[in-house]
C-alpha cells in the first residue's frame, strides 16, 4: 500500500522506501551492508531511529489530516488505510485510538512550532 500523502510529501519525506502506513520500513536499493539502510542523505543504524522516523512520517499525514480538518477517525483512516479504520475497535480504551491520539498530539506540536526544532536539529521528547 502507498501512503495517502500528495505526490510532493511522498518525494521528500519517502525517499528511503518509508511508508506511513508500513508497519516497518523497506531496505532502500542502495544499502551497502545488511546491518545499516543507506541513502543518500539518510544513515539508519539503531532500531529506535527507523522507529522515530516512521513516527514522524506518521505524525506528518496527521498534520495533513489536520490541516483538511478531518476527524481523528478520518486521520486513523488516512495512516492506517481506510480497511483497517473501518474495523478498529474505537472503544475509549483502544490501543490503536490512543495511538492516533498521540500522533494528533504530535502533529499539534508540529503545527505549533515544533518543526523548527527538528529543522534546528535538537533532540526533544514531543
Amino acid at each position: 500500500m502507498s501512503a495517502s500523502l500528495p505526490p510532493r510529501s511522498r518525494r521528500s519525506l519517502f525517499r528511503c522506501g518509508f511508508s506511513a502506513r508500513a508497519p516497518a520500513p523497506s531496505p532502500c536499493r542502495r544499502a551497502p551492508a545488511p546491518a545499516t539502510r543507506a541513502c543518500p542523505s539518510v544513515i539508519l543504524t539503531q532500531p529506535w531511529e527507523v522507529v522515530a522516523r516512521l513516527r514522524m512520517a506518521r505524525a506528518v499525514a496527521a498534520v495533513e489530516g489536520l490541516a483538511a480538518r478531518k476527524s481523528v477517525r478520518q486521520i486513523a483512516g488516512d495512516i492506517h488505510g481506510a480497511d483497517a479504520s473501518a474495523v478498529i475497535d474505537w472503544a475509549p480504551n483502544s490501543d490503536r485510538r490512543a495511538q492516533v491520539r498521540q500522533l494528533v498530539k504530535k502533529a499539534r506540536l508540529l503545527m505549533g512550532g515544533g518543526y523548527l526544532e527538528l529543522a534546528a536539529g535538537e533532540r526533544r521528547q514531543l
